[in-house]
């Protein structure tokens, strides 16, 4: 095995005193491997750098299958995961003496290594002969430049390469802040502690741009943004027998987010959504990808932030959800209020030509914090809205066609509380959504005429 140059080599067999055998001379640049039947005697080995000086690993051994047992059992697959800060290398395990194995990974922007020593002189521009990992980590950081351990992750910039990671026995490593527009190679090398040979296990490269997730038409889809590191890539492709409208429908169930949609990396519009919204886009083609990404408020990376997207340019495609009004706030009227009810009012949702279906739900307290004024979780509303601690909850239709605000007197409160308020509303055999909650109080004192 070299590491800087190629070298020719060749042996001889001295035999009863003496040279009776004589190989060819073999010319390589990285590993090569001679596997014969042998014979008792002295074997003499000549090795000649063909261009500069270099180092080599030598491994010989008279056991079956010697050094080839470990090479062509070598693990076929590497896997990658990609997130947007992130970039996860994982392996299976040696099949041969697993519990004796150590790994190594080099990272680089323009190469594969075919040998780790290689790598090494390339790291630091010396040549050491003192290439064991395993006796000297003070000679391995000095070679190597950069030797991690078993954090398994590390940041560095575009002067670090190559990237020189002995990790031990793990089967992963990461590391943050991967460009998009470069590529990155995976040279990963096995060393087996009792023989100390080290081989090439694995290669794999990768650039650093975000892996769209497909959006089926009209299938609505769950990601939870903080296991994409508050950053995910969605990808629509228009399919035959298309409206010339493409309606994408996005909720933050729980945080702040930033949506852009983009064609052929052109950006065609960008969105702040604090609960849901429903974009539009006109004059959409068959067959054109559309990328929507969605990014996570940094202050909100720490929470489990899920969010539920959805598309279509289906001619006959009606959205489930209903079309909110662009203020979703919910007033009171002061004058109306008594000891034991409240009436509130909130602007009609604009499909007028649906009679929609109303849920009140009351709590008894205040609006505690910021984010839980942003109302119920989007996402699961139904599930929410089965709680047990509503002091009140009921449903009906109402049908507001001609107008343009729904009015609603609350009773069967109590005097002097403080209440919170919840509407929820859909369409006819479709899924909710949730206007904003809504602060008030009862009178502490009830009138006689009420």
């Amino acid at each position: 095995m070299t590491c800087s140059s190629p070298v020719q080599w060749s042996f001889k067999i001295n035999q009863n005193n003496s040279l009776d055998s004589f190989s060819m001379p073999w010319t390589v640049n990285d590993t090569s491997t001679l596997n014969f039947n042998s014979a008792k005697g002295l074997y003499r080995l000549n090795f000649i750098s063909v261009t500069n000086d270099t180092y080599l690993h030598i491994y010989i051994s008279t056991e079956v299958g010697g050094p080839l047992v470990l090479t062509e059992t070598k693990s076929s697959k590497m896997y990658i995961h990609k997130r947007r800060k992130k970039i996860i290398v994982k392996w299976h395990p040696s099949l041969v003496d697993p519990q004796n194995t150590e790994y190594c990974l080099v990272i680089h922007n323009k190469k594969i290594y075919k040998t780790l020593c290689s790598a090494q002189l390339d790291k630091s521009g010396i040549l050491s002969s003192n290439l064991n990992f395993k006796k000297s980590k003070v000679s391995s950081q000095l070679l190597t430049g950069q030797i991690l351990g078993p954090q398994m992750s590390t940041k560095f910039g575009t002067d670090a390469y190559p990237i020189i990671a002995c990790i031990g026995q793990k089967l992963q490593f990461a590391f943050s802040n991967p460009k998009m527009d470069e590529t990155y190679y995976f040279s990963l090398f096995a060393t087996n502690r009792q023989t100390n040979f080290t081989y090439q296990y694995g290669t794999i490269s990768t650039n650093g741009r975000l892996k769209p997730i497909t959006l089926k038409d009209g299938k609505a889809m769950f990601k939870n943004l903080k296991k994409m590191d508050g950053d995910a890539l969605f990808r629509y492709k228009v399919p035959r027998n298309s409206d010339n409208t493409l309606k994408i429908f996005v909720a933050s169930c729980d945080s702040k987010i930033k949506v852009k949609i983009s064609k052929k990396e052109k950006v065609l519009l960008t969105k702040n959504v604090t609960k849901y919204s429903i974009i539009s886009l006109n004059s959409v083609e068959v067959g054109t990808r559309y990328n929507v990404r969605i990014i996570l408020n940094s202050q909100d990376i720490d929470n489990n932030s899920v969010i539920q997207i959805l598309a279509s340019s289906r001619k006959d495609f009606t959205l489930s959800f209903p079309l909110m009004p662009s203020d979703t706030r919910i007033r009171e009227y002061e004058s109306l209020k008594t000891c034991n009810s409240v009436t509130i009012g909130w602007y009609v949702p604009p499909q007028t030509q649906f009679q929609h279906y109303y849920c009140f739900l009351v709590k008894e307290g205040q609006i505690l914090d910021i984010k839980e004024e942003r109302g119920l979780n989007q996402c699961d509303i139904q599930r929410a809205t089965r709680a047990s601690d509503f002091v009140l909850q009921y449903c009906k239709y109402l049908d507001y066609r001609d107008q343009k605000v729904v009015v609603e007197k609350v009773r069967y409160l109590l005097p002097g509380k403080n209440y919170v308020f919840q509407v929820v509303v859909k369409k006819p055999q479709g899924k909710p959504l949730a206007y904003d909650l809504f602060q008030t109080h009862t009178l502490r004192t009830c009138s006689k005429f009420v």
